[in-house]
């Protein structure tokens, strides 16, 4: 079964009855033409680029095996529960934590920055709640308003690119998340892996920087420092180096050069959002040994774990992939 996915404007014409069996021609503009048998043909799609499979709107390459790489979505994923819409957050700073610029100022530890969705908060968690959400449990791609508290309730992993994501394609399948092992060869072991990630601020968000496998060298205006910051204080995120604060603009060159970034987004209990700002939870697809426990990248000033451990019932953020096809 083939499908052939055209971003281009095509003129296509099947050989007559010439032969018994028949072709597909595609021309390019550029006078190129493939052929393809007709017989070999599932189904012909016409797509605007950001929509073909593979690059759907993806930042980077990035290694996450020996033979596999991905492309990072443009953003954290966000769910509205009113609509039963999925999308990615519209810039990659971008969390919704207890709400748009909410903090509690008596305890840093739970809300450190405010949230950069306008129409966001975590706390309000429900099946009608027509705000945004960017914290889930572990697996909840059929079900991402579970709030419990009780691991067995996260028992299977469904993964939340199943789903059609309406900025990222609008299809079903067409993302996934990275298992355990591929967290781990991203910023443990691929070529370069330790001079490819680093603390960093975007927008006054924290959070870490992730470098693609071509990186060279920073755009004009600016630069890089790998690595996480000597804090000595976990929740000191004023020794972030000058070199790693990026404002709208700067980052939109980095983002342009197939720079990630994943905010410190905190993580939710039942309804309750804490460490935003500081600590950073990405999910992975991938149950521990303990099934009240799933793998996750974890992350706040002084050290990032690629394989960590959490319970399953913490709402975390949920960075998805595609993978490339060579």
């Amino acid at each position: 079964m083939k499908k052939i996915l055209l971003a281009v404007i095509a003129l296509i014409m099947t050989a007559g009855a010439v032969s018994a069996q028949q072709y597909m021609y595609v021309w390019m503009k550029d006078g190129t033409h493939q052929s393809y048998p007709v017989s070999d043909l599932d189904s012909v799609g016409f797509y605007m680029p950001e929509n073909i499979g593979g690059n759907t709107g993806g930042i980077g390459v990035f290694s996450v095996s020996a033979t596999k790489k991905v492309t990072f979505s443009k953003g954290n994923l966000q769910y509205q529960a009113s609509t039963d819409t999925w999308r990615f957050a519209e810039n990659q700073w971008d969390i919704v934590g207890m709400g748009y610029g909410q903090t509690d100022p008596s305890e840093k530890i739970y809300c450190y920055v405010g949230g950069t969705v306008e129409n966001g908060d975590n706390r309000n968690i429900s099946s009608t709640y027509n705000g945004w959400i960017d914290l889930f449990g572990w697996g909840t791609g059929n079900a991402p308003i579970n709030k419990s508290e009780d691991n067995s309730d996260y028992s299977s992993f469904v993964d939340w690119g199943v789903n059609p994501i309406s900025n990222g394609g609008n299809m079903a399948n067409q993302w996934r998340t990275l298992t355990q092992a591929e967290w781990g060869y991203l910023m443990s072991t691929r070529t370069g892996a330790s001079n490819k990630y680093g603390a960093a601020k975007v927008n006054d968000i924290t959070g870490v920087v992730i470098l693609p496998d071509d990186w060279t060298s920073a755009p004009a205006g600016c630069s890089f420092t790998p690595g996480m910051t000597s804090a000595s204080n976990w929740d000191d995120w004023s020794l972030v180096a000058s070199t790693n604060i990026y404002n709208g603009t700067q980052w939109q060159a980095m983002e342009e050069s197939g720079a990630v970034f994943l905010p410190a987004a905190g993580w939710r209990s039942g309804t309750s959002v804490q460490s935003t700002g500081l600590y950073g939870y990405y999910w992975s697809s991938v149950q521990y040994n303990d099934p009240a426990f799933a793998s996750d990248l974890y992350f706040r000033t002084e050290y990032l774990i690629p394989e960590s451990n959490t319970y399953c019932f913490s709402g975390l953020s949920v960075r998805l992939v595609q993978d490339i096809q060579d």
